[in-house]
């Protein structure tokens, strides 16, 4: 706890946010913390502040498939496949800069690891707009029509590359 309290003062002495609100639970037993202001001049912050939040499906996500974890019901190892079938058997671009058709099998199945931290395969580019073919395509779907295509092309499941690489990839998040 003492930890936890330290590394959310730190947080506001260093200008990461006026205050913080932290919990950690363990069984039946919850111990909140409190730390700076509601805003830069306003009032404490509370246990009970009301925070606005935006894109909290991903964490809350992750928090839960933490628990799933910690009580064994899943293993960070584990393949996907089973809970997430449009992934099994997905297939890999031979190289990053090579035609969009130009695929192999993945070196393994995604793992619940993977997909925790985000080295699921898709995500950003670091290269100029269409450089790679990869980009190009992706460039000529509208954004609203990417997530259905992902989702229901069970014989097309193409990742950019192979997500058992170490690097991470931001962007998954958007699907």
């Amino acid at each position: 706890m003492a930890t936890a309290r330290r590394e959310l003062e730190r947080a506001v002495r260093t200008g990461f946010a006026p205050g913080l609100v932290g919990l950690i639970a363990r069984g039946d037993n919850a111990d909140v913390m409190t730390v700076g202001r509601m805003a830069i001049d306003g009032p404490p912050m509370q246990r009970d502040t009301i925070f606005r939040i935006a894109s909290m499906s991903k964490p809350i996500t992750a928090a839960a498939v933490m628990m799933l974890i910690g009580d064994g019901k899943l293993r960070p190892a584990e393949p996907v496949d089973r809970l997430l079938p449009e992934l099994a058997n997905h297939r890999v671009l031979r190289r990053l800069d090579g035609p969009i058709d130009d695929t192999v099998p993945d070196r393994r199945a995604m793992t619940v690891e993977d997909l925790l931290t985000v080295r699921l395969g898709w995500g950003l580019i670091m290269a100029p707009p269409g450089k790679h073919p990869i980009q190009r395509a992706i460039s000529e779907f509208p954004r609203d029509l990417f997530r259905p295509l992902l989702a229901q092309q069970q014989d097309d499941r193409r990742v950019w590359v192979h997500p058992s690489c170490a690097r991470r990839r931001a962007g998954v998040r958007d699907l």
